[in-house]
């Protein structure tokens, strides 16, 4: 080879690197660009627009440690609806916008990031390894502060997932806080949860006849003591795994790249959440002062053995009816054992663990039409047996 034809292969090769720069270049400022737009989109059908309108965020002080939390409301007044996120740790108060606008239009919707998590991950060296028992702890001062703040005699407490063992526990500890708890994915027994999603996708897949799914999940071992937090996660992480595609977790996404789509894109598009946000979030893992202290707090968690089947609030349970991940059989079986002033299994057709971004409407009804009166009327209505809708 020449010196001439190094020199132009080299000149070609220094050209195509400067274009493919620049395209990428271009792509990138038109990506963020598209972003800044939707993020605009979105925070104009989240804005909330009447005078007397609620529109509150900042950092609360409980436990001793500073504590993020929002609150919406159409209107002053509205109902307080608290909402404990699940994970454990999946803080949802910068992507709420995706499904709780309409809740606002009858309630005041607090979001609160749990300590460590989310937003309420700034003072982690001054707290302790976050567990079940400070979390209920920490929800029943929240309330408290919300009472005094809006004020407000009690709130409707509706948990999600993980968050459901933190909520069904603050309704027996306090059931004097609420007007009534709502379950929504409702975990029954933490150390046989994963084991009865197992069981439940094999009796499934054995009547369906399909053989190699069938074969996947018996080649699952049993599982780890749930005590052994870094084991049993990764043997219950292969259980969800078998999960998700076939729509057990999330019913229409069935894919580990459409999952992934569907969970980046909320926060990535959030009108609250900054790029540099996003990626701290993202990237940021404390879980050997969080997530596996707080897991390892509930490692032998039995909601019959715990908290016992009497309660003294309304207790409403919601489940997708093909959520397997909690597993919905397990929580109707629970309600049918609960002895409330008010009791309710409501089982949506076309979702599975996220009902809330599935059927977002159906749930609002559940919300307006049988949630919300227990909020104002003086005394609850017959306990009663679940529903389909």
């Amino acid at each position: 080879m020449t010196k001439a034809l190094a020199k132009r292969i080299c000149r070609y090769a220094l050209l195509i690197s400067a274009i493919a720069l620049l395209l990428f270049a271009m792509w990138l400022v038109g990506a963020l660009w598209t972003r800044s737009q939707i993020q605009r989109i979105n925070a104009g059908i989240s804005e909330i627009y009447r005078a007397d309108g609620v529109a509150d965020q900042g950092y609360v002080t409980i436990g001793g440690v500073r504590q993020w939390i929002t609150a919406r409301a159409m209107s002053k007044g509205q109902p307080l609806l608290l909402y404990v996120h699940g994970g454990p740790g999946s803080a949802v108060s910068d992507f709420s916008y995706a499904f709780q606008k309409p809740w606002e239009d009858y309630f005041t919707v607090v979001q609160w990031d749990q300590r460590g998590f989310g937003r309420s991950a700034v003072d982690l060296d001054r707290m302790g390894p976050v567990t079940k028992d400070q979390l209920v702890a920490d929800a029943i001062e929240l309330i408290e502060v919300l009472r005094k703040r809006y004020r407000q005699d009690k709130v409707i407490l509706v948990g999600h997932s993980f968050g459901t063992i933190i909520g069904a526990s603050v309704a027996r500890a306090r059931p004097d806080l609420l007007h009534a708890y709502v379950g929504l994915g409702q975990v029954t027994n933490w150390p046989t949860l994963f084991q009865d999603s197992k069981d439940a996708m094999l009796a499934i897949a054995r009547a369906s006849g399909d053989k190699d799914f069938a074969a996947r999940l018996t080649r699952i071992p049993p599982g780890p003591p749930a005590s052994n937090v870094e084991a049993f996660g990764e043997w219950s992480g292969t259980i969800q795994a078998e999960a998700a595609p076939k729509g057990y977790f999330w019913y229409n996404a069935r894919s580990g790249e459409d999952l992934a789509r569907r969970t980046l894109s909320w926060p990535l598009l959030s009108p609250s959440l900054s790029l540099r946000e996003f990626a701290s979030t993202l990237f940021r893992d404390d879980s050997r002062k969080t997530r596996l202290p707080l897991v390892r707090s509930v490692a032998a968690w039995d909601f019959r053995k715990d908290l016992g089947r009497r309660f003294d609030v309304p207790m409403i349970f919601v489940s997708g009816r093909h959520d397997l991940t909690t597993p919905v059989g397990k929580t109707a079986e629970l309600e049918r054992e609960i002895d409330a002033p008010y009791k309710a299994m409501n089982i949506l057709q076309h979702s599975a663990h996220v009902m809330f971004l599935e059927e977002p409407a159906r749930l609002l009804k559940i919300l307006t039409d049988e949630v919300l009166p227990l909020a104002t009327a003086p005394v609850p209505a017959p306990a009663r047996q679940g529903t389909g809708r």
